[in-house]
């Protein structure tokens, strides 16, 4: 039967609430087990984490009819309660359907999303499943059980009184816990008559210490307290209050009654969240960072036109209090705006344990044995940035595990270890995010790349090519080192592809090499798209703004390196010609004479120099979107207010070299 309409938009949203739960659940439990892929045998806390996860995400799952991902949930749930209970080791074939359960699980989510169902393979895994649970003591009833007593309980539980709790649990007895203190003299004899007082078919279960309340002062130090854990079933008698002693209580485990006020703080406290964040989808804050760049401009409208009015009007004490009202509300409302955009920032720890995974999964495939390791993952940056560059992150880990390291065999022929090491790293600096990923592996070979290329029908120098000219090589559209297509390489579509997302992010990218040694890959990201370093610069009468990242130097114009080549004006620069662009088109009337400057912004083989009369320094600033009628303009970014009542064009030098030709520096 079709969905009713109605049904299908409140179902909406609490699917999208339901896989980004399942999307934060698996990165956690990815993160768990740690990059190498392998569960720390003795971190009980870490089962006991993983498994509350797993439980919540099966709840969700059941209450959504996601029978696929709640199915691969309660498999998942049975391996870590055996962890967790220690019916299990923490070793071998154990920890491989645990590791393979994550991933079904991964897959159930993912399949549901798009409509499928779990992969080939799950019913297999389920099967070893039931086998490990089968060959041990725990099921369901008594997991329910033992969460139901009391934690210092079920810490002091043998194997063998588990197998008592289990085997009355599943004939449907009742359990009560016996409170009782006794005086540190007599508690050995008062215990041992209690215990004979408990006659059939009551059973007593086990006798724990009860840890003192440390909410509270202890006001008798002389007394030492015990819990004993009975097996009650219906009519069966319980020790006599002279025989367990003054202030003794009873406590049963199942249907404990509650009052009317507990219940009802029970209800409020299952209705209640228990996360502390709020999941906001990412096109509301871009909206609110919108709505906020709007009024930033409308305010700096405003005080240019209250400015204005002050030079003809300057007495005015109305006015005067106008623009200091205005001051603080520009200064809040810049407050306002660098919030909303660090509402965006995510850490990058949320891909480093799916790249983990990757690159354990490559090692596998290509032959080699690797150990990854990572840092910074705190590091924030945008959720943008960070989404678009996880298909470049995938191919340069990937070439670090194929192209970089060495198999086993190479290794120890190189006199290095045979594990080869692949590290990924990331750091702030100054509104920007610098990604590393170095490897231990061969590095670039010039002598490999220049045949490479010849194979490519890319040209090369006849002379041998320096380490810097092969790894410039590495990236040109449609080279690769492989003859042949595999997973791992062979179809021409490289760091070029790499090299155009991170300049689509305003970025860049280097790599370095050292044949023999390894090899380091080093992005450098904007940490939001909204938020950039610019340097702003005066041309004529105007200000303008440009990404501080694409600037490659400021030059004095000397009159004499003027020149003109195919209609344009040029700069015989020491390294090579550079086209230059006057910003009149912009509004900015040209002005003659030698005290002309000129940014030079792009890569070395991209470069433009931009004709300015002067550079006023660097400020961090707010990118806003030009309106529907500007956006076209080629060789705009967008506009920002830079803080004194003025909006200014932040000029994009990747498209005004789009617009005209462009120079090549020497390296």
């Amino acid at each position: 039967m079709a969905e009713a309409p109605r049904d299908h938009d409140e179902r909406e949203p609490l699917e999208r609430e339901f896989f980004a739960e399942a999307e934060e659940i698996l990165d956690r439990l990815i993160g768990e087990y740690g990059p190498s892929g392998t569960l720390p045998g003795a971190d009980a806390d870490a089962v006991a984490r993983m498994f509350r996860e797993v439980h919540s995400l099966k709840g969700l799952a059941s209450s959504l009819d996601r029978a696929g991902v709640a199915r691969a949930a309660h498999g998942l749930e049975e391996v870590l309660a055996g962890l967790r209970q220690g019916r299990l080791r923490p070793e071998g074939a154990v920890l491989a359907i645990l590791v393979e359960g994550i991933d079904h699980l991964g897959t159930a989510v993912r399949q549901a999303r798009d409509g499928g169902e779990p992969r080939e393979g799950f019913e297999d895994w389920e099967r070893r499943v039931r086998q490990l649970a089968d060959g041990g003591v725990g099921r369901e009833g008594s997991r329910a059980l033992l969460r139901d007593l009391p934690d210092f309980v079920t810490a002091c539980l043998s194997q063998a009184e588990e197998d008592v709790l289990i085997r009355e649990a599943a004939a449907g007895i009742s359990f009560t816990l016996l409170r009782v203190a006794y005086p540190v003299e007599t508690f050995d004899v008062r215990l041992r008559a209690l215990g004979e007082a408990i006659v059939a078919p009551t059973i007593l279960i086990a006798t724990v210490p009860e840890p003192p309340d440390t909410s509270r002062p202890q006001t008798d130090t002389s007394l030492v307290r015990f819990c004993l854990v009975l097996a009650v079933p219906p009519g069966a008698p319980l020790p006599a209050a002279e025989v367990a002693g003054e202030g003794h209580r009873y406590e049963p485990v199942v249907a404990s009654p509650r009052t009317p006020e507990r219940h009802a703080e029970e209800e409020a406290r299952e209705v209640r969240g228990v996360s502390e964040t709020l999941r906001v989808p990412v096109g509301r804050l871009d909206a609110v960072t919108e709505r906020v760049g709007d009024l930033s401009l409308a305010l700096a409208a405003l005080r240019r036109a209250a400015a204005e009015v002050r030079r003809s009007c300057p007495e005015d004490r109305a006015l005067r209090e106008f623009e200091r009202v205005a001051r603080t509300l520009a200064t809040r409302l810049a407050a306002v705006q660098r919030s909303a955009i660090d509402t965006r920032l995510v850490p990058l720890h949320q891909v480093y344990g799916r790249l983990a995974r990757l690159v354990a999964q490559t090692a596998r495939d290509a032959g080699r044995e690797v150990e990854f390791s990572t840092l910074g993952g705190e590091t924030e940056i945008d959720k943008r940035v960070m989404d678009e560059l996880a298909a470049p992150l995938v191919h340069l880990v990937r070439n670090a595990v194929g192209h970089g390291i060495e198999t086993p065999s190479e290794r120890e022929n190189a006199g290095k270890p045979r594990r080869g090491r692949v590290e990924m790293r990331a750091r702030a600096l100054a509104g920007q995010v610098l990604v590393e990923i170095e490897d231990d592996g061969r590095g670039v070979s010039p002598a490999r790349v220049a045949g490479a290329a010849a194979r490519c029908g890319i040209p090369v120098p006849s002379t041998p090519l320096s380490i810097e000219q092969a790894c410039d090589l590495l990236f040109v559209p449609g080279f690769s080192t492989s003859d042949a297509v595999s997973e791992l390489a062979g179809r021409g579509v490289g760091l070029d592809a790499v090299r155009r997302t991170v300049r689509r992010l305003r970025g860049s990218i280097a790599l370095r090499s050292r044949p023999g040694e390894g090899t380091i890959v080093a992005l450098t990201l904007p940490i939001s798209l909204a938020l950039l370093q610019a340097l702003i610069v005066r041309a004529g009468s105007r200000r303008f703004a440009i990404p501080l990242s694409a600037v490659r130097e400021n030059l004095r114009i000397e009159p004499a390196r003027l020149r003109r080549q195919e209609g344009r004006l040029v700069y015989d620069h020491p390294h090579g010609v550079i086209p230059l662009r006057d910003l009149g088109e912009f509004g900015a009337p040209a002005a003659a004479g030698p005290s002309r400057y000129a940014v030079v912004a792009g890569p070395p083989d991209r470069c433009l120099g931009l004709l300015v009369e002067e550079c006023l320094g660097q400020q961090e600033v707010v990118l806003r979107p030009l309106g529907r009628g500007l956006q076209e303009i080629s060789g705009v970014a967008g506009a920002t207010e830079l803080g004194d009542a003025t909006a200014v064009l932040v000029l994009d030098p990747d498209g005004l070299m789009a617009g005209g030709s462009h120079g090549r520096l020497a390296a």
